[in-house]
């Protein structure tokens, strides 16, 4: 078999990994729920974590019980600078499991969710096929010149 066919097969493998990967880390379908039967309410920002991935947590009444969440700023609220402990957030908490919600609109979620893992595919099996094909090359050098 030529190495150029062997590569390509490596290479499709190392592909497939990546977007097991990808999509196991990004969980792209994650969010579809708040879009489908999300119900948009306001938190009140009750911490924030600068350090933590710049994470808000918040707090929500649904029906007389309250809850509480944490996500990040933006995705149609200010930014995590502009937004002090106490004020109004955007949120939208799951209809079915109202403990489950989300900070923002759920539509700005897909796009960052749904093209990451094939960036992770994209991007996973380059130094794998760089070693791979330096080691082929330094073993067939060593081969040829013995």
């Amino acid at each position: 078999m030529k190495p150029i066919l062997i590569f390509f097969v490596i290479w499709l493998g190392l592909v497939a990994i990546g977007l097991a990967i990808g999509f196991g880390i990004f969980r792209p379908g994650q969010f579809d729920r708040f879009t489908d039967r999300g119900v948009p309410a306001y938190g009140i920002v009750t911490a924030k974590e600068p350090e933590n991935h710049a994470l808000l947590r918040y707090r929500y009444s649904v029906g007389g019980v309250e809850y509480t969440g944490a996500g990040g700023a933006r995705r149609g609220n200010p930014g995590f600078a502009s937004i002090k402990i106490g004020d109004q957030i955007v949120i939208y908490y799951d209809s079915e499991n109202p403990q489950d919600s989300i900070t923002g609109y759920p539509e700005q979620y897909s796009s960052i969710y749904y093209s990451a893992p094939w960036l992770v595919a994209v991007i996973f099996p380059i130094i794998p096929m760089f070693l791979i094909v330096t080691i082929y090359f330094i073993v067939r050098k060593a081969i040829t010149s013995s």
